[in-house]
């Protein structure tokens, strides 16, 4: 037995001082100190060191230290573990008046000869307070406050913890506060309440560096570790030559120029070594210490108008500091002629700074650094600098004469390059190496493909060998040459070449790739019997500076084409790419070259993190310009079916060109040029006519490429059986594929393949969000954050389908069918006040039309919409079905004022009326009866025959599918056999008849039921009766409502009897008129007996001479026998948990391997809303890591509670919860959120106080539903949906008891324990989380909670009592430990949280049960606070 204690001396007074230590983040860590999370390493200062003015210290007031000091990521860090007694009160604290801590910080560049700040942490007798004060005397010591003890805030943060030696300190300073300079250095001083002031310095000196600095210092920032990107130095000494013929003495080391550069700038730091001395009042060239940089491009040094210089920087010492002259060279002709872009007060891109160092080490005394951007020194990231360093003053010249003025010098020259560019000069860097190639399972990427060939050559010779060699086009490799595409020959004959260098047979090829790239292989594919001596790779940063990497080894083949390769180690992270090659023949036939970028992830095409959203514009990028489309397996051009799929035709339903026909493995390769990382669906349009040898597809599958070579599938289907696909009705139709991320690629493939598919149209749609939608979240649903679209197929009036609701809150539109504009008008507004004498039930829902409907309060969104119309607006509908007839959910559905772009709004099943007793293919017509001479015409042939007299033809509508309707308006009669059956319509009515080339109005009449509403739009039956001809806008409209047909179900002799009443369309009532069940008759039957099973119960029984069936005699039941058998399956999700199975009686649950039962957790949302009621489960979030809740589903709020949950090794673990604010919760970069509202029917039980924190999570999808899209699913409706979630704790619940709490009277303290039980797993920490009740609140006390709220304690236990010499922790079987509370003298009543944890090393903690206790609590028991069920 191990027993750890500690004491948490003054948990007390985060009870009392709390408000007034906010502002500097103080944690209240009890013995445990403070985490130091960013690794300082310690440095000792002992009590045996110097004190402040070599006092002789008595023993009891000595005390020692350690202290540690980093600079990283903008933020100073200091810390203090300080031993010894604690000095000061409220009264009388700080430097001298009690314990305090001095951090002297100086940075030696700014010239101050002592310390540049100081921060004063005092002991108050309660708390560690702070104040900051800054040395205003470069010269002295004045201290300036400038945050005093008593800010109101402070930019920096001070963490203190008291501790049972003494206590912990620790200083977070951002570098904005005392600067960042290129060299910080630090001093600690601690000192003690004393008549003396003892003090004890970090630097073992014997006085504060109040007036000067000492030796000894800790250094921060070291001026190395500034500025270590520079990695090329060049001197200039005196072995330099000088300009002007001056010479530097001997003992004169003149300077060094440091540089380097990346993709954006150079850097150039200058060392200067000579005197600062100026000529007066005048400064920079000529006249004092200055640095000038002279730049050019090398390409501009082509025109020969520019023989020397492009741009040069003066960076001129002034005593005032460091100022900055940028200027041009506009020389057009003549001499060079600098004019001035950047004055000396200008704002300037790039950056200069200078520092005088007069005490350096190396004896420079100004240092200059230059941070210039590329792109203000070159256009295409090519560049040279020549630096000149000058001084003034009186030195010889090389005959010993004396120079008056100034010498400078070049580096390497002994003229500055102004009128003719000397080459001896700096240039951009080398690629580097880097990581080691990837290997295994890798997708090579071709990143040159679309690069740009900077040097292409052609020739006439050649004209046919002159293919692109970054075009992705290749031979077959092993195949036979075949002259002309893809090659490109690099050629001699004579005068005739395309050889870089012809004198020396040098070909070669340079590519641009854009922007740097790490490529792991160079491949190139070489026609046969060719020759070549080497053939040499080459990168480059620049096209200036070349570093050679490899070679390609070429053997020859005299018979067959061949790719060769160069695989290189490592990695080289270059722009340009060149391969050389020395030719021995004539041609040298090369058709590609291939630059291999490795990689694992992102795949060849890949779908992205980014959500495909809700409601996008969609731009067809197949039919975009510079679009290339490739057709491979499809009917050739030319022939009588190679429409074209990107014309924009997408039908019609007939033998035509605008169709293409795809064979088996018929597809279409877009490439976009550049990869696209929006594409959102793919919509295909073909013509499954089933007939003359077109078929539906086998396969249709889309494909993503990035390189055109490696292919990621997006989507694939060989599954055809529904209905549409095997109609032989001539109708085209349009497949949509839509992904639930967005896909990345340059090129498309979609595969349409079967034995021959008509295909007319494919579009490639890329998804632009459309942020300015309303959602519209159900048909109906009488809840008031609902946004309802009520359809016509609900009912004639809102009554239909509220019922006793009359909606008197509600803000409701009516939108009806407008059939000459495709689009809905508004043609009813009402907005609710909730007055009683409101009732909107009576209003009508138009027909083909709809009712938006919303809580005027509580469903803003639409309310708001709603109150925006006026009557005759327009409005554009998506998402939803209008023949809809039940109140539903609806997931993907909104509303807008105008259309979405490529996006196809809903429209009414209306369809056009072409003709008044017309026949022709195509044709839709209507015959409406008349009276003539006495002579009524009520048939399609007489009403024909009586309008055309002259048409003498036998016309028997074979081809025309039909409605009859009564004056009523009701169909009466669908005729679709088209047999030419004579056609008779009842007075009052007519006739409706569509053509079989119609497809619309065809699908219109022959999906219309008997006792349907026929509407008519711009055509008055009465008035045309009798006429005939064409016909302009006139439209017509078949409205289904339910006609109810009764059944009688009788009862049996369980089963009540009832009576129900469904419609054609499949709507159903509920059941009514309940008959009782009968029961059964079992009298004078033999009584037989079934034996028990494992899971089952024995029984006697007899057989029903009624139904047959076995009845239990009452009071014969046995009971199982309990012997079940079961078999543990893991599942392949998670492996802890088991499906486990009975042998015997196939009973089945999810466990775990000790056969504990897991909780099973209903998901029906995914990434959308959940109302919490029990009709919906529970809602999964997912997405991209660090996004919130709110962000993904914004109508979440603090009302709901969640779980994060966490991939931890190979499981999910739920690893925070929030009763409330689930919305705040933030995404894991590996895992989901959990949601639901804490008063769920079913689910709220687990998310009240964290029930299920530290268990395993396994999402298994047994329904069509997984992790991608947005889902919402109503699965009381059709629990078959419904997305189970199974939660196991760990099959050892915890190793962690909580062993309650103690008193001890006399210290007035209160003490926790907790054991813990060795585990396997290695432990990293062992503690307690502790803080006040009144402080907890509703909170979940865990170490997420801790880490995030400073006032709770975290005790780590760290000594071992009664301690074993040479055994470890993991020695023991149990660790029993102890966390005291002490002070609580007049808080006697204040409730303490306590809580035990284990952290392993993998990450888990686990907890032991929360307690809370109180010091009177303890000691007198009946008002002891019980143990909460939360752990």
């Amino acid at each position: 037995m191990k027993t750890v204690r500690r004491t948490l001396a003054s948990l007390l007074s985060l009870l009392m001082v709390l408000s007034c230590c906010t502002v500097l983040f103080p944690v209240f860590a009890g013995a445990e100190g403070i985490s130091f999370g960013w690794g300082p390493t310690w440095l000792d200062v002992d009590e045996n060191g110097v004190w402040q003015e070599n006092k002789t210290v008595p023993e009891a007031e000595r005390f020692d230290y350690q202290y540690a000091a980093k600079y990283e990521n903008g933020n100073y860090y200091f810390g203090l573990k300080y031993t010894g007694k604690l000095t000061g009160t409220a009264d009388s604290y700080g430097n001298g008046s009690g314990t305090n801590l001095r951090l002297w910080v100086r940075n030696p560049a700014t010239g101050y000869v002592s310390y540049n700040y100081f921060f004063d942490v005092s002991w108050n007798g309660t708390s560690f307070v702070t104040c900051l004060k800054r040395n205003t005397d470069a010269a002295g010591n004045t201290a300036a406050p400038v945050y005093g003890y008593d800010a109101e805030s402070y930019p920096y943060t001070v963490n203190w913890a008291q501790t049972e030696t003494g206590a912990e300190i620790e200083l977070i300073v951002p570098d904005t506060v005392i600067g960042a300079g290129y060299e910080t250095r630090a001093i600690f001083s601690v000192s003690n309440n004393d008549a003396k002031n003892y003090c004890l310095h970090s630097n073992n000196n014997d006085n504060a560096p109040a007036s000067k600095w000492y030796a000894g210092d800790v250094v921060i920032i070291d001026e190395a570790d500034f500025f270590e990107i520079l990695g090329n130095t060049v001197s200039v000494d005196k072995n330099n030559s000088c300009y002007g013929d001056t010479q530097i003495p001997a003992d004169e080391s003149y300077g060094t120029v440091s540089y380097e550069s990346d993709e954006e700038n150079l850097y150039i730091r200058v060392r200067y070594h000579g005197d600062l001395a100026t000529n007066g009042e005048k400064y920079g060239s000529g006249n004092g210490a200055f640095v000038r940089i002279w730049f050019r491009d090398p390409d501009r040094m082509v025109d020969s108008q520019f023989k020397s210089y492009d741009y040069f920087l003066d960076v001129e010492y002034t005593p005032d500091g460091t100022r900055t002259l940028f200027k041009t060279n506009t020389k057009n002709g003549g001499a060079n002629k600098p004019e001035e872009t950047y004055g000396y007060a200008a704002e300037k891109p790039y950056t200069v700074e200078g520092i005088v160092n007069e005490e350096s080490a190396d004896g420079y005394k100004w240092e200059v650094r230059i941070t210039m951007p590329i792109s203000v020194i070159s256009a295409n990231g090519r560049w040279q600098f020549q630096p000149t360093l000058g001084f003034w003053g009186e030195h010889p010249d090389k005959s010993g004469n004396p120079v008056t003025g100034y010498s400078s010098r070049t580096f390497g020259n002994n003229v500055a390059p102004y009128t003719e560019w000397v080459e001896a000069s700096a240039l951009p860097a080398l690629p580097q190496w880097g990581n080691d190639i990837l290997t295994g399972d890798i997708t090579k990427i071709n990143v040159n493909l679309g690069s740009k060939w900077l040097d292409k050559l052609v020739c006439d010779k050649v004209a046919n060998y002159s293919g692109l060699l970054n075009d992705g086009v290749t031979a077959a490799d092993g195949g036979v040459f075949s002259y002309g595409a893809p090659w490109y020959s690099y050629y001699i004959n004579g005068e005739f070449t395309t050889l870089a260098d012809p004198a020396n047979h040098l070909g070669r090829a340079t590519f641009d790739l854009g922007s740097s790239k790490p490529v792991s292989e160079i491949a190139m594919q070489i026609a046969p019997a060719n020759g070549a001596s080497s053939i040499k790779v080459y990168a480059s940063l620049n096209n200036v500076n070349w570093l050679e990497i490899g070679e390609l080894t070429y053997k020859g083949s005299d018979f067959a084409i061949e790719t060769i390769n160069l695989v290189l180690e490592k990695e080289i992270e270059a722009r340009y790419f060149k391969v050389e090659m020395v030719t021995t023949g004539m041609h040298f036939a090369v058709s590609e070259i291939m630059i291999y970028q490795y990689t694992e992830t992102p795949y060849p095409g890949y779908f992205t993190e980014v959500d495909n959203p809700k409601f996008s514009e969609l731009d067809n990028i197949a039919r975009a310009e510079g679009t290339g489309v490739t057709y491979n397996n499809v009917d050739a051009d030319g022939t009588k079916y190679s429409g074209d799929v990107v014309d924009g035709v997408t039908g019609p339903a007939e033998y035509s060109g605008t169709w293409r026909g795809f064979k088996q493995g018929g597809n279409v390769v877009f490439d976009f040029g550049t990869t696209v990382e929006n594409i959102g669906s793919v919509d295909i349009f073909t013509w499954p006519a089933n007939k003359s040898g077109i078929v539906k597809p086998e396969r249709i599958a889309v494909e993503a490429s990035i390189d055109g070579v490696n292919w990621f599938t997006a989507y694939e289907t060989t599954d055809f059986s529904a209905d549409k696909w095997n109609s032989k009705d001539d109708i085209v139709l349009k497949e949509t594929i839509r992904f639930d991320k967005l896909l990345a690629g340059r090129y498309v493939r979609v595969t349409v393949s079967g034995g021959w598919v008509f295909v007319s149209e494919i579009q490639v749609n890329a998804h632009t969000e459309v942020a300015d939608v309303v959602n519209l979240s159900h048909t109906y649903l009488y809840d008031p954050t609902s946004a309802n679209v009520i359809t016509y197929g609900m009912g004639e009036k809102l009554g239909d389908v509220s019922g006793e609701k009359r909606l008197q809150w509600w803000n409701l539109a009516a939108c009806e069918y407008d059939p000459a504009t495709g689009t809905f008008k508004v043609v009813e507004i009402r907005k609710g006040t909730g007055g009683d004498e409101e009732d909107f039930r009576d209003m009508v829902i138009p027909a083909f039309g709809f009712v938006l409907g919303a809580h005027k309060d509580q469903s803003p969104a639409l309310a708001q919409f709603i109150n925006g119309l006026n009557l005759g607006d327009t409005v554009y509908l998506y998402g939803v079905d209008l023949t809809e007839n039940t109140a539903k959910a609806l997931d993907r559905a909104c509303v807008r004022k105008t259309a979405i772009a490529g996006e196809t709004p809903v429209s009414a099943p209306v369809s056009i009326l072409k003709t008044l007793s017309g026949y022709a293919g195509g044709d839709i017509t209507i015959w409406i009866p008349f009276t003539k001479d006495g002579t009524t015409y009520n048939t399609a042939l007489d009403i024909r025959k009586a309008l055309y007299p002259d048409d003498t033809k036998d016309r028997d509508y074979a081809w025309y599918s039909v409605i009859i309707v009564d004056a009523a308006g009701k169909v009466t009669e669908v005729l679709t056999s088209r047999r030419g059956k004579n056609i008779v319509i009842p007075d009052g009515g007519f006739a409706i008849g569509a053509h079989s080339d119609s497809a619309e109005a065809l699908a219109v009449i022959e999906n219309a039921n008997i006792g349907d509403r026929v509407y008519l739009y711009g055509l008055n039956p009465a008035e045309n009766a009798g006429k005939s001809g064409a016909l302009e806008n006139a439209y017509f409209g078949v409205l289904h409502r339910h006609t109810m047909n009764v059944h009688v179900i009788p009862a049996t002799c369980t089963e009540d009897g009832y009576t129900y009443e469904d419609c054609v369309c499949g709507h159903r009532t509920a059941n009514h008129d309940i008959v009782p069940a009968t029961g059964h008759d079992i009298e004078g039957q033999e009584v037989l007996v079934l034996d028990p099973t494992c899971g089952v119960g024995g029984y006697s029984y007899q057989i029903c001479k009624k139904c047959n069936e076995k009845i239990k005699v009452e009071g014969s039941e046995t009971q199982p026998t309990g012997k079940h058998h079961y078999t543990a399956t893991a599942y392949e999700a998670d492996a802890m948990f088991k499906l486990l199975v009975c042998d015997v009686c196939g009973e089945s649950y999810v466990g775990n391997a000790a056969g504990e039962k897991a909780v099973m957790l209903g998901v029906s949302h995914h990434n959308t809303y959940n109302w919490g009621s029990e009709g919906f489960g529970i809602a999964l979030i997912t997405g991209e890591a660090g996004k919130k809740v709110s962000e993904v589903q914004k109508n979440y709020n603090a009302n709901f509670a969640g779980y994060v949950v966490e991939r931890i090794g190979d499981h999910y673990v739920a690893t925070s919860f929030v009763k409330s604010g689930a919305h705040e919760l933030v995404l894991p970069e590996s895992g989901f959120i959990l949601v639901v509202l804490p008063t769920h029917p079913k689910y709220g039980q687990y998310f009240g106080n964290g029930e299920l924190l530290g268990n395993y999570i396994m999402p298994t999808f047994v329904g069509s539903n997984g992790f991608g899209g947005a889902f919402a699913l109503d699965i009381a409706s059709d629990p078959s949906l419904t997305n189970w979630f199974y939660a196991l704790p760990a099959e050892e619940v915890t190793r962690v008891e909580s062993l309650g709490a103690k008193v001890n009277t006399v210290t007035k303290s209160l003490r926790f324990g907790a054991t813990f039980t060795k585990s396997e797993s290695k432990v990293v920490s062992l503690g307690m989380l502790l803080i006040p009740e009144e402080k907890l609140g509703e909170n979940v006390l865990d170490i997420a909670y801790a880490q995030a709220n400073a006032l709770v304690a975290n005790v780590c236990a760290m000594r071992i009592e009664n301690y074993v010499d040479g055994q470890a922790f993991d020695d023991y079987e149990t660790v029993t430990f102890t966390v005291t509370v002490n002070g609580l003298e007049g808080h006697e009543d204040v409730i303490i949280c306590a809580r035990p944890y284990v952290v392993y090393e993998n990450g888990f903690v686990e907890y032991g049960r929360l307690l809370k206790r109180s010091y009177n609590g303890v000691l007198n028991p009946k008002e002891e606070t019980p143990v909460s069920p939360a752990g």
